[in-house]
């Protein structure tokens, strides 16, 4: 039996290939026949082995009924990659025809998702296996929170002569909810994020205008406006920083730029610093020694 399906529980399974009127180049589903309470978006572009560990840490998941949603932002084809772990996990698996960028493929799986909450892994990073059930008990105990995010451990990795990646160094991201902090520093990583399915409703989901970055940061300052954010303390999620440019973060300057100043003009910020999570947490770690 599936690990994320609970006892008694079956699975309806619809496969579709070659799907032209909506761009997607395959798609299958492995659903349970109930509704899951989480929907975990995860996107991925030629990256087939970081995948393999990213569906990996979703299988670990302890004590929650959550649907996976893979969207392939066309890249190397890494439907054998989900098949391995469609008997595990309940899995929509999507391949575009056309690079979409962060924003439209974010938007993409939350459009496809049943859960009453959202959650988001890309696929370089990893879930502890309490993750999702940690975020989602706190949402659950506390209607009047929209959206909350774990601890992040932080591993620079550098590209070794030998092809694989080698750990030179080891942070922590934790920070308390602050908005004055996020109008020059988003401390808060995509895969820590969970919110309910009403913020991506109501906000109209990611601002595919920032196709390759800030459009989380932009999210964030839009749910800030209606709804309360909280941390959950405690790391929960490993996001890993490479020297080799495969980050998705990695984006070129005129693009950067364009989407610093669409920030900087909706919500009144400063000059915006291309920072990575790391030099964030080196510079809040400054901010609370000289507190």
């Amino acid at each position: 039996m599936p690990k994320n399906l609970m006892p008694g529980e079956t699975k309806q399974v619809m496969t579709v290939m070659d799907d032209e009127k909506t761009g997607n180049k395959a798609h299958f589903k492995r659903q349970s026949k109930s509704q899951p309470d989480i929907s975990v978006v995860l996107p991925t572009r030629n990256r087939p082995e970081l995948l393999r560990e990213a569906l990996k840490s979703l299988c670990a998941q302890r004590k929650v009924k959550f649907e996976v949603i893979v969207i392939n932002d066309a890249g190397c084809e890494v439907v054998g990659v989900a098949e391995q772990f469609s008997e595990n996990l309940d899995l929509t698996y999507i391949s575009l025809t056309e690079n979409c960028g962060s924003a439209a493929v974010r938007n993409k799986g939350c459009r496809l998702a049943r859960g009453r909450y959202f959650a988001y892994l890309d696929d370089d990073d990893l879930f502890y296996s309490r993750h999702l059930s940690r975020l989602s008990a706190k949402l659950d105990r506390a209607p009047e929170i929209g959206l909350v995010y774990a601890d992040v451990l932080l591993l620079k990795q550098e590209l070794a002569a030998d092809g694989t990646y080698r750990v030179i160094g080891r942070r922590t991201l934790a920070q308390d909810y602050d908005r004055a902090t996020m109008l020059h520093d988003c401390f808060i990583a995509p895969s820590a994020v969970m919110h309910r399915r009403e913020c991506f409703e109501r906000l109209g989901g990611y601002d595919e205008t920032m196709r390759w970055c800030y459009e989380d940061w932009d999210f964030l300052m839009r749910v800030d406006e209606r709804y309360k954010i909280e941390r959950v303390a405690g790391v929960s999620v490993v996001v890993r920083l490479r020297n080799d440019g495969s980050n998705m973060s990695s984006v070129v300057k005129p693009e950067r730029l364009a989407a610093a100043r669409l920030l900087q003009s909706r919500y009144g910020m400063g000059e915006i610093q291309p920072k990575t999570f790391w030099e964030v947490a080196d510079t809040l770690a400054i901010q609370r020694g000289a507190s």
